[in-house]
């Protein structure tokens, strides 16, 4: 599975030239700081600090509990 897959259902992404950006679902924010990059299969958010591959952000959202958001 690649690492945007298993982020876009938690958070809403836009593509801006190759990596991807996002309100980050760790904390509360109003201007996005959260980041993917799809190629190199990372994340990491520039308002929190937290980063990593697709295993870390599975075990943050099972840690934290967060839920998947409910869809419009």
């Amino acid at each position: 599975m690649r690492i945007i897959e298993a982020i876009s259902p938690y958070v809403s992404l836009k593509k801006i030239g190759v990596k991807y950006i996002g309100l980050c679902p760790f904390h509360e924010e109003k201007t996005p700081s959260f980041t993917v990059d799809d190629k190199e299969g990372v994340f990491h958010c520039f308002g929190c600090s937290l980063g990593g591959n697709l295993r870390d952000f599975v075990d943050l959202v099972r840690s934290r509990n967060i839920k998947l958001p409910a869809r419009k």
